[in-house]
């Protein structure tokens, strides 16, 4: 007698969570573009549960972002038969509006539009050919800068001080040059003008590496604090001696 209630009353919830939980799935893998994954599990789906409209939306969908309009139509011809022949109705809106969609061609192809845009900004400067010299300089900087990485969320900073015109800033250059290889989601590169007559605003900076990284700009905030907040929080690991 338990086992008859559990299955009359219990299983069809389990079976209609399970089926939600199928769909919530399928549709975050078609936003991110993994169409071509659900074709054959979408197939069998339709046929087990031919009644359920949204398992031959996604299928009418996976064909169409895969650029496969002819069988992303002909899955909507066998919709609307399995829904007339069983129960006498036709497709409901969502499966209508879709065929209308692929009809009109305004199916994206496969994740174009759902797949975010890698930015790699590479923004230093050109290396000196005849560098030389500083080698003990250039051999602090860059044990430096490989140990980026090796504890997460800490992020070593080099410091090149020295009087002007003796060559910091090639040093600076031709050292993260040579490391450049460690950071491939790419480099970015900024002049301070510390000692001109108008210094770089840190909030300008910020919010062009933001940008520079690919950030939405209507999404980047305004005031410097909350442009800190949401950048890489730097820790010194060490100083490199001034370059004399």
């Amino acid at each position: 007698m338990t086992s008859l209630l559990l299955r009359e009353q219990e299983v069809p919830q389990l079976v209609q969570l399970r089926l939600e939980a199928l769909e919530a799935r399928i549709d975050a893998g078609l936003q991110l573009g993994r169409s071509e994954e659900f074709l054959a599990e979408l197939g069998g789906l339709t046929v087990a549960y031919p009644l359920r409209e949204r398992f031959h939306a996604q299928l009418m969908l996976t064909y169409a972002q895969a650029g496969r309009q002819a069988e992303a139509l002909s899955a909507f011809q066998r919709a609307r038969e399995v829904l007339a022949d069983e129960l006498g109705v036709d497709p409901g809106p969502e499966l209508r509006q879709l065929h209308q969609q692929i009809l009109a061609g305004g199916v994206e192809p496969l994740g174009a539009a759902r797949r975010p845009k890698i930015i790699r900004p590479a923004q230093l400067p050109a290396d000196l050919g005849d560098f030389t010299g500083r080698s003990g300089q250039v051999k602090l900087l860059t044990e430096l800068a490989d140990s980026a990485g090796q504890q997460p969320g800490v992020v070593p900073i080099c410091v090149v001080t020295g009087l002007g015109g003796i060559g910091k800033t090639s040093l600076a250059v031709h050292a993260a040059h040579k490391v450049r290889n460690h950071f491939r989601d790419g480099q970015l590169h900024a002049r301070l003008g510390g000692a001109g007559a108008r210094p770089a605003e840190p909030g300008e900076l910020l919010g062009r590496f933001l940008r520079d990284l690919g950030a939405d700009p209507a999404q980047i905030p305004v005031g410097e604090p909350e442009l800190a907040s949401i950048a890489p929080r730097p820790v010194f690991l060490g100083r490199a001696p001034p370059v004399a």
